[in-house]
C-alpha cells in the first residue's frame, strides 16, 4: 500500500469511528430516531466505501465496491420498507448486511491465502471479530430504542477499528508477509 492510499484509507477509517462515536452519542441528546440514525448509519458507510474503491481503483480490489453496493441497497431498502419498524427486521436486515460484508472479507482473505501472503491470516482474524461483534449487536436490537442506537453506534466504532488496524497492517507489510 502506497503512502497516499494508507492515508487515504486511515481517513476513511477514523469517519467510521467517529460514526461509531456520534450513534453513541445520539441517545444523551435524546436523539432517539432509529429510522433516520439507521438511514444515517448506511448512507455514511456507503459513501466511505465508495470513496475507499475510487482511491483504490488502480489495484483492482473491489472489496469496497461490494460493500457500498450492500450498504446502498439496504438504504434505498429502508425507503422501501420500513426496516426499522420492529426490532426483528432492523436485526434482520443488519444480519444480511453482516453476512454479505463478511463474504467480501472472505473473498480478500482467499485472495491474499492465493499469493502466499501471511496476511490471509490476519483477515481471518478481522472477519472473526466482526462476525462476533455483528451477531453480538443484533441479538440485542430486543430492547428499547436507545440500546438499539448504542449498539449501532457500538458496532460502527468496532468496524472503525478493525478497517483502522487492517490498514496498518496492510501498510507495514505491504501485504507481502511470509
Amino acid at each position: 500500500m502506497k503512502s497516499r492510499d494508507f492515508k487515504n484509507s486511515i481517513g476513511c477509517s477514523i469517519v467510521v469511528l467517529l460514526l461509531g462515536a456520534i450513534l453513541i452519542c445520539c441517545p444523551m441528546l435524546n436523539m432517539t430516531n432509529i429510522t433516520l440514525l439507521y438511514r444515517f448509519f448506511f448512507g455514511i458507510y456507503a459513501i466511505i466505501q465508495i470513496g475507499q474503491f475510487l482511491i483504490l481503483y488502480k489495484k483492482k480490489d473491489y472489496t469496497n465496491f461490494f460493500a457500498f453496493a450492500i450498504s446502498f441497497l439496504l438504504l434505498i431498502a429502508s425507503f422501501i420498507w420500513n426496516l426499522t419498524e420492529n426490532p426483528k427486521s432492523l436485526a434482520l436486515s443488519l444480519l444480511v448486511w453482516i453476512f454479505v460484508i463478511a463474504l467480501v472479507k472472505l473473498k480478500k482473505a482467499d485472495y491474499y491465502h492465493d499469493r502466499k501472503s501471511k496476511v490471509w491470516l490476519m483477515e481471518i482474524f478481522y472477519l472473526c471479530v466482526f462476525l462476533g461483534s455483528g451477531f453480538l449487536t443484533c441479538f440485542n436490537f430486543a430492547y428499547q430504542v436507545d440500546t438499539q442506537i448504542l449498539m449501532l453506534g457500538f458496532f460502527a466504532f468496532i468496524c472503525g477499528i478493525l478497517e483502522t488496524s487492517e490498514s496498518f497492517i496492510l501498510y507495514l507489510t505491504k501485504g507481502k508477509l511470509k
